[in-house]
This record gives structure tokens, C-alpha cells and sequence, in this order.
């Protein structure tokens, strides 16, 4: 029986501000001051032509106002797409900086830094399996004098304004069998971002992205999910604001989720040794009236897995002990993945400090 999602899903948001679930249970006490919590709302099939828009807005510990409008096909073979997104959002407490891998914030009277934003992003399906994709965006944004005395380079030097447009082309060859929490099949990216087009501002950032994954069923509920990410960047001195590090979403060597990892370049492997333990349906009439989640399935995989990675910096590096030295660590795990793509990690690691703890995470490993 074909069952279809809902068109419709609109639901509360609540959420933590910080990295991580661990970084927010240990390092900041649980403190429910550091939650975010309002409204989002999504038709999946506007026009009846699977469109999409969105709309959510958020208080607590920032504020923000988000819409966007995705349009999966267009033109004659419907192989071209596109993506319209705007979103303001105001911070009242920042980080300015990390000192021993850990970030500094700083909590002030006044919302301190405001962040505007608009992208158009178009797309090409070559293929099945192959997109191209070419966006522009604007940001705006603002922070107050006390920030700027705090790291004199949070934005541009000196200034507590940034304004600036970028151009991002990307190319993904996807034979996944699923988009979240892939069995088999592989999927590679690369993508190209440039921070600053010479107009408006001194920001000139360019950014190389890449990923590589792969799947392979090997019979009998056993998998095995390998991934190699990458970023390189250009100039040596950048924005603290605009540069990335590791230690956030998918860009985390486990075991090192209390750590943030400053860096112009960085690589990340990861190899999961899955067995699946857990299969169920929850089946009709479970929720009497909900004919829509009257098919919830629900699995668990047992895992062993081990990560490494690397940082290399010449610019924030003050010394630090986890910039350009080898990362790495090991551990055992239980994802559980059910419907919607919801996916619960709870993973106890060991990183190459000796430092174990077990992990909770709310999205997938790779």
C-alpha cells in the first residue's frame, strides 16, 4: 500500500543553541536560558507541484525570522530547479573567540550582533544521480562596538559592519538509496564558495568543500558507511565570523565533541560497522484518526566505528594542543532511525588523549 507524508507539517520548535546536546548538558549546566523555542511551518506541495515553503521564527537565545521557497523541477524536462531563501536573525550573548578549543562567549545588555541574509540558489539534474548548482547571497552583518573591543577581527578589522555578496558553484553525484541514513550505494560532492566579489567591503574569502561516502550492504543486516571530508581556504588571515571550524555538525572527529578546532584547512575521515538489530513496524490504528503515521517503522543499528582527522592553521594557531597534530578515536555505538528521518545516535568514544564519555547526538554520523 503506497502511503503518503502529509503535506502540511506545522509544529513548535524547540531547540538547543549550542554545538552539541553535550556541549549544552555539561558545559553550560543544562541552563534552558541557552534553548531556542517557537514556530515552523511547511507545505511540501504548494501549487500542487511538490514545491516547498517554509516559515519559521524563533525566540530565546537568539531571535529569527526565516522564509524560503524551493521549487524541485522546472522547464521543459523538468530538470532545472531553484531556491529562494531569506532570514534575519539578532544574538544577544556571542563567541568571540575559543581559548583551549572552547568558545568564549560573552552576554551583553543589548541584542549584539544582527545577521541579514538573502541567497538565490538554481540547479541542473544532469542526470538522475548528478546536480550542478550556481547561487548568489547577500549578508549583512552588524555587531556593537563592545564586540569589536573584545576580538578586533571578529568581522572585518577594525569594523562592527560587514556587507558583502558571494558566488557558490557545487557539483554532487548521488546513487545513495536514501538521503538520510544511507544503506547503500555512495554519494561525492564538491563545492566552491567565494566570500566577497570586490564590492561593498574588504572580505575576500574563497572556499573549497569536499565530501566523499560510501555504503555497502553486506548481507545478513551487517553494512559498512565510510566518509571523507574536506575544506581548504584562501587568504591566511580571515574574519573570525566567516571561518569555519571543526567541531560542528558532521564536521566532528567523535570524541572531541567539547572541542572547537579553529583552522583555515581541515580533514575529516569516518568508518561505521554497522549491524542492524532492530527492525518494526508500528502498524495501522496505532494513533486512532492519524491515518498518516499509520505505518511508523523504527530501527536500530548496533555499531563500531573510528574517526580521524586533522587541522592545520597558521593564523588563529596560538599554540593550541589539537591544531596540525593527528586526531583520531574509536568507539561503539546505537543509531535508532525512524520516521520523518528522525535519527537518535548514543555513541561512548575514546579520542587519542585517553578522554572517553558517552555522546548523544540528534543527526546523522555521516
Amino acid at each position: 500500500i503506497l502511503r503518503e507524508r502529509w503535506h502540511f507539517l506545522g509544529h513548535p520548535i524547540f531547540r538547543l543553541a549550542d554545538r552539541n546536546f553535550n556541549v549544552w548538558w555539561t558545559d553550560f549546566n543544562r541552563s534552558f536560558s541557552r534553548t531556542i523555542y517557537g514556530l515552523s511551518f511547511t507545505h511540501f506541495n504548494m501549487r500542487g507541484r511538490n514545491e516547498k515553503l517554509h516559515i519559521n521564527g524563533h525566540l530565546g537565545f537568539n531571535r529569527k525570522l526565516e522564509l524560503s521557497y524551493t521549487i524541485p523541477g522546472f522547464g521543459k524536462k523538468r530538470n532545472f530547479g531553484a531556491f529562494v531563501n531569506a532570514s534575519w536573525q539578532s544574538n544577544r550573548e556571542v563567541f568571540t573567540s575559543a581559548e583551549n578549543h572552547k568558545q568564549i562567549f560573552h552576554r551583553l545588555p543589548e541584542y549584539a550582533i544582527n545577521f541579514i541574509q538573502t541567497d538565490l540558489f538554481l540547479t541542473y539534474r544532469a542526470a538522475h544521480i548528478s546536480e550542478f548548482g550556481a547561487g548568489i547571497s547577500y549578508n549583512d552583518n552588524q555587531v556593537t562596538d563592545t564586540i569589536v573591543k573584545l576580538n578586533d577581527n571578529f568581522l572585518e578589522t577594525g569594523k562592527n559592519r560587514q556587507r558583502f555578496l558571494s558566488a557558490s558553484l557545487y557539483y554532487r553525484n548521488d546513487k545513495r538509496d536514501r538521503k538520510i541514513y544511507a544503506t547503500e550505494g555512495s554519494m561525492w560532492e564538491v563545492r566552491l564558495k567565494q566570500s566577497g566579489l570586490g564590492l561593498m567591503s574588504e572580505t575576500f574569502m574563497t572556499e573549497l568543500f569536499g565530501v566523499y561516502s560510501q555504503f555497502l550492504n553486506l548481507g545478513s543486516g551487517f553494512y559498512i558507511s565510510t566518509q571523507l571530508r574536506t575544506k581548504f581556504s584562501l587568504p591566511r588571515e580571515q574574519p573570525y565570523l566567516n571561518q569555519s571550524s571543526l567541531g560542528f555538525l558532521k564536521d566532528l572527529v567523535r570524541g572531541y565533541e567539547f572541542y572547537v578546532i579553529d583552522g583555515r584547512h581541515h580533514g575529516v575521515f569516518k568508518f561505521n560497522f554497522k549491524k542492524n538489530i532492530f527492525n518494526y513496524n508500528l502498524n495501522d490504528g496505532w494513533i486512532p484518526g492519524l491515518d498518516k503515521l499509520q505505518r511508523l517503522p523504527v530501527n536500530v543499528y548496533l555499531k563500531a566505528f573510528f574517526d580521524a582527522g586533522y587541522v592545520y592553521d597558521d593564523y588563529f594557531y596560538t599554540g593550541d594542543f589539537l591544531i596540525n597534530k593527528p586526531l583520531w578515536s574509536a568507539g561503539l555505538g546505537l543509531d535508532i532511525v525512524t520516521a520523518y528521518d528522525f535519527v537518535w545516535r548514543v555513541e561512548y568514544a575514546v579520542n587519542h588523549l585517553g578522554e572517553n564519555g558517552l555522546y548523544l547526538h540528534f543527526l546523522t554520523d555521516l
